[in-house]
């Protein structure tokens, strides 16, 4: 068995099937018919009528960084392809242009690089490499599918290995209505899509990244036996996580908030009017309204959207109470985030409290 990062025989495979995985593409990317293809869909991005996710994969960076870098490795390549039309004489739009773009097979072999380097999903691949053999000629087409060959014999090789990624995950969803068979079949599904799409470049190892979609593979056959109608994994998570913030939204505050802070709301989650004749003890109702003035003034302290969070949170300043998920959309955040800060300006305020608290 393969013990991918210990065992020197598991790793050279990886190594050999990736070397393999890529002179396959080279080779049906290096076709016109693959190119043509591809230049299409980059017009389709230049013209903003899809997304860089569309053409590139497996980013080197995060966040507003990867999407970055994603445009800046499409442009190389729009700049790449629009060289021979700049040094072209004449009329930029004549249409002869496009056929001198792929002249010469160093060339080819330039743009196949750059289009390997966006790493592109899985479906455009397919895409390109079905254009690649339609168009080819007997001799290319036999090129590409030898060296498919010689990819997919290492890489039944590599799963055969790595199985046991796919039985310890399984193990996790015992009690799910699919048979174990078949979510070992689909976790199998998502260990060959983890060996299509890996890329060592980014310094994940191996193992981790074919859990995640092994992973993905059973989450997502779930789904689709979980419902009449199918929805991509993707929309389940979505649809999960509101329901959790809509079942967190629901319940009552007061039983996670101290109890002197309680008094900011009453059972309905609005706030308390300061003349609320409370317990009818005159000394206690002094102290409580002390406390709850006390901590009104204590909310600037906060930071600026900590204080706003919990105005709007618990209706104060004569606001409506507002939920986690209304506040996400108004500050533009995650309402697990919201929970975060909420908790966060609670934690300050009730420091703030205890002296009060003790002479109280």
């Amino acid at each position: 068995m393969i013990e991918s990062g210990r065992d020197e025989a598991g790793q050279e495979l990886l190594r050999r099937m990736v070397e393999a995985r890529e002179r396959h593409r080279q080779a049906f990317l290096a076709t016109e018919a693959a190119q043509a293809t591809f230049l299409g869909e980059l017009r389709r991005w230049r013209a903003g009528e899809i997304s860089a996710t569309r053409l590139v994969g497996g980013a080197t960076a995060v966040g507003a960084e990867r999407r970055l870098d994603r445009e800046a490795r499409l442009e190389e390549l729009w700049r790449a392809y629009e060289e021979p039309r700049s040094n072209r004489s004449g009329a930029t739009n004549d249409p002869g242009w496009a056929r001198g773009l792929f002249a010469g097979a160093r060339r080819r072999r330039r743009l196949a690089g750059l289009i390997r380097r966006l790493n592109p999903p899985t479906h455009l691949l397919q895409r390109l490499e079905d254009e690649a053999l339609r168009q080819a000629s007997r001799l290319t087409r036999a090129r590409i599918q030898r060296r498919r060959r010689q990819f997919e014999e290492l890489r039944n090789r590599l799963v055969a290995g790595r199985l046991d990624l796919v039985e310890r995950m399984v193990t996790r969803y015992r009690n799910t209505p699919l048979p174990q068979a078949d979510l070992i079949q689909e976790g199998r599904s998502g260990l060959l899509r983890a060996t299509g799409a890996y890329d060592p470049e980014l310094g994940v190892p191996f193992a981790a990244y074919a859990r995640y979609w092994i992973r993905h593979g059973i989450l997502d056959a779930l789904a689709r036996s979980s419902r009449l109608i199918r929805l991509p994994h993707w929309l389940n998570a979505a649809l999960g996580r509101q329901a959790r913030d809509q079942e967190e939204a629901a319940v009552p505050k007061p039983q996670r908030i101290e109890p002197r802070v309680q008094a900011l709301e009453d059972e309905t989650g609005r706030p308390r009017e300061l003349t609320d004749p409370g317990s009818g003890d005159p000394v206690e109702d002094l102290a409580r309204r002390e406390l709850i003035e006390l901590a009104l003034r204590r909310l600037d302290d906060l930071p600026e959207r900590d204080r706003e969070i919990l105005v709007r949170r618990f209706g104060l300043e004569d606001r409506r109470a507002e939920d986690r998920v209304q506040l996400a959309r108004r500050f533009g955040l995650t309402p697990q985030r919201i929970g975060q800060l909420e908790r966060r300006a609670l934690d300050q305020v009730r420091r703030a409290l205890r002296p009060a608290r003790a002479s109280a």
